[in-house]
């Protein structure tokens, strides 16, 4: 019973939020020439993501959900106004403006430009413990999940950097 429980503990610590590791990437759109530098990490099926295009300076994040609608449900959640919410460590709240769409497999894509992302990008790459997130919309929570900190100062800074480039 008690190797049980240990082993249990070892898959749970390996693969709870504090595993996800964050990547980078930039990628060059062969017609325009512009670049778009991509952060992202994973978590239970969830992605984020913080993205931007070169020398705009106007960061971008996404939030990558599991589940699969049909487009006219995503149009009606529209209407709602929905917020991401993003929690960093045990800071306060930051509510987001969000657009929710599809991805090709009819995922939700929870996506915000918000002008308070500049502030939040600060946040992420000083994250210590978790990087919570949550989709608010008619005054109910959705998509409740954390994702882990590793490697989140280098690959955000990388898109927080690429904003203010003009490469």
């Amino acid at each position: 019973m008690r190797i049980r429980v240990l082993l249990l503990l070892v898959v749970v610590l390996l693969n709870g939020p504090a595993s996800a590791q964050w990547i980078q990437q930039k990628k060059e759109d062969p017609f325009d020439g512009k670049h778009l530098y991509i952060a992202l990490t994973a978590s239970a099926n969830y992605g984020l993501g913080v993205r931007c295009e070169a020398g705009t300076g106007r960061p971008e994040i996404m939030l990558i959900t599991p589940e699969k609608v049909e487009g006219g449900v995503v149009q009606l959640m529209n209407l709602a106004s929905p917020k991401l919410l993003v929690i960093v460590d045990d800071l306060p709240a930051k509510y987001l403006e969000a657009t929710l769409s599809t991805s090709e497999d009819d995922k939700v894509i929870v996506l915000s430009d918000d002008a308070s992302i500049d502030g939040l990008t600060a946040d992420l790459m000083a994250a210590r413990r978790r990087i919570a997130v949550a989709v608010e919309a008619a005054g109910e929570k959705f998509h409740k999940i954390q994702f882990g900190v590793s490697g989140t100062k280098k690959a955000v800074g990388s898109v927080a950097n690429g904003c203010k480039s003009s490469d």
